[in-house]
């Protein structure tokens, strides 16, 4: 979503070629584009949703490594 917001501003009419640049660019830098919709235009909540799962998944993550590694003593 913040990645077609940020498409949307920088080329209103956008083409296919423009769209499969910005596609491939999207999966370079995934983890930066949520912070644009929050940084210029005020709208933070993809912003804490996205990075509030990132950090979610790796403290889940970390901990079944944990136990499933204390698991074999």
């Amino acid at each position: 979503m913040g990645s077609y917001v940020l498409l949307l501003d920088v080329f209103p009419d956008f083409g296919i070629f423009i769209f499969a640049v910005w596609l491939f660019l999207t999966l370079e830098v995934f983890y930066l584009l949520p912070l644009y919709p929050g940084l210029f235009h005020n709208e933070w909540t993809l912003s804490i949703i996205c990075y509030g799962s990132f950090v979610l998944g790796i403290i889940l993550s970390n901990f079944s490594k944990k136990l499933y590694n204390n698991s074999h003593l």
